[in-house]
């Protein structure tokens, strides 16, 4: 069996105890048609939402419709599709809460 797409990652939150909320430096992906947020959660309290923004230069971005909230420990995956040029995540986090997480795009491309 072969395959004809390639499979990438790109960390774009490096593990790390957040309390506040914030969002990713943008990357250019129109490079690929389809891709998923991986977010590894090592410690959890309150409720973190995960959710994509897009643009199409890097300085001015829209939220898509898509969330993911979070409130335990575990390894996420929030599917996202047509995604345009530039792709950054955004996450809040609830008043009180601390989250520590990393997060990561794979897209095929």
């Amino acid at each position: 069996m072969s395959y004809t797409h390639v499979v990438n990652e790109q960390p774009m939150l490096s593990l790390a105890t957040r309390t506040t909320s914030g969002q990713s430096s943008g990357f250019r992906f129109d490079g690929y048609f389809e891709g998923n947020f991986l977010i590894n959660v090592t410690v959890a309290s309150g409720i973190l939402t995960i959710s994509p923004s897009v643009s199409f230069d890097n300085v001015t971005y829209f939220p898509k419709d898509q969330t993911l909230e979070i409130s335990a420990t575990g390894q996420y995956c929030l599917p996202i599709t047509n995604f345009g040029k530039y792709l950054r995540s955004n996450h809040e986090i609830s008043a009180g809460g601390s989250f520590t997480f990393s997060l990561s795009f794979m897209g095929k491309e």
